[in-house]
């Protein structure tokens, strides 16, 4: 007996993508600001209200020290931002106080502190301004970015 094939769709044209590779990263110069960013991490969050670091902070504080230690050419501004409840001013006071416990814990673990300055900026430049608290929360940060010897603080 002859077996009938049922009727197959047309097969989707194959498409040819570029032999461009993701870098994610492996193809960052090593002590490029680059490199920082993708490999060793630039921002840490905080809990509402709060300047205290986690264990996740520290973490990645101390990956930051170690970078910036084997790579003296740069130097770090450590940015504070705040999207918390109360005034202006309580916000500037709290992203302050979050960018100078990353300073502090940098330098608590060895690097110079002539190498590292902090500012807090409150609710300026936040990520999303928005009501929902997973949103509000990536506004509660540390963002350290590097400079190089020749900028001015």
């Amino acid at each position: 007996p002859v077996v009938q094939q049922p009727d197959l769709p047309p097969a989707e044209p194959v498409v040819q993508q570029p032999a461009v590779p993701s870098t994610g990263g492996v193809g960052a110069a090593a002590g490029s600001e680059q490199d920082f960013m993708l490999n060793v991490g630039r921002r840490v969050f905080f809990t509402q209200g709060s300047a205290t670091l986690d264990g996740t902070a520290r973490a990645t504080i101390r990956s930051q020290v170690k970078w910036l230690q084997s790579n003296p050419q740069w130097k770090a501004k450590v940015q504070g931002f705040a999207d918390d409840p109360g005034s202006e001013e309580q916000q500037k006071v709290l992203s302050q106080n979050r960018a100078d416990a990353v300073r502090n814990d940098m330098i608590a673990q060895g690097l110079a502190a002539s190498r590292v300055w902090a500012k807090g900026y409150g609710r300026d430049r936040l990520v999303g301004d928005c009501a929902e608290l997973e949103c509000k929360a990536q506004n509660r940060r540390a963002v350290t970015n590097l400079q190089d010897g020749t900028q001015a603080q």
